[in-house]
């Protein structure tokens, strides 16, 4: 079958441009939020899926399914670990933890920008905050005390899955009115412990609240969650 001219073209001759059917959409890149290494927190090295962490005065080694590459430290290093979160027993707390150097207790005092808590060596390897959250934290405060400079209202913040509350405790430092939301009642009572550890002064109450609780909010309004 003969092919016509506008399919074959001239010698050297390119066929015409068509128009896009629509305008791309403009491109945008997703914010990375990095949390640096500080008093409270360092990640002092990951590798052969465990990270080396340090929480305050302790360094700790916990299993991490991600961390698939190579090692940068010696194993000197990683020997020096005050705890390391073996997972090899069915005990509840501290008995799913080893101790290299000497008998660590459950808690231990944490501090961030001047925010007293508690870490706690759990039995499914958390230790009770997320640095990796300070960005939010920071951020969150930094909202709130903006929004009280600019306006006499209150600020009401609502923290849906709250969990450790510490993102609840910074929020109430900085003068907002929170409800803390979660079905993990231990948590709520550790985080409402804390706040003996070092008062916020001049901060407003938590309003603690399990998920069947949440309920009875009906008609409440909050102007960040």
């Amino acid at each position: 079958m003969a092919k016509t001219q506008h399919e074959t073209g001239r010698a050297g001759e390119l066929p015409p441009r068509r128009e896009p059917a629509a305008r791309r959409l403009p491109e945008s890149l997703p914010i990375l939020l990095e949390t640096s290494a500080d008093n409270f927190y360092a990640l002092l090295d990951s590798g052969g899926g465990e990270k080396l962490e340090r929480y305050g005065p302790h360094v700790i080694i916990r299993p991490e399914g991600q961390a698939i590459w190579q090692r940068q430290l010696p194993e000197t290093a990683w020997r020096q670990a005050d705890a390391v979160f073996t997972g090899d027993t069915d005990e509840e707390g501290v008995g799913r933890w080893r101790f290299p150097k000497s008998p660590l207790g459950e808690t231990w005092p944490l501090e961030w920008e001047g925010l007293s808590f508690l870490g706690r060596f759990t039995s499914f390897r958390h230790v009770g905050v997320f640095p990796e959250q300070a960005a939010h934290w920071r951020f969150a405060e930094e909202r709130i005390r903006t929004s009280l400079a600019a306006s006499q209202r209150p600020v009401k913040l609502l923290n849906l899955f709250g969990y450790t509350g510490i993102a609840s405790l910074v929020a109430a430092r900085a003068g907002a009115h929170v409800t803390h939301v979660d079905a993990s009642k231990r948590p709520l009572a550790g985080r409402a412990r804390t706040r003996n550890v070092r008062p916020c002064r001049q901060a407003h109450p938590l309003d603690l609240r399990g998920r069947c609780q949440v309920l009875r909010t009906r008609g409440s309004s909050w102007q960040q969650i």
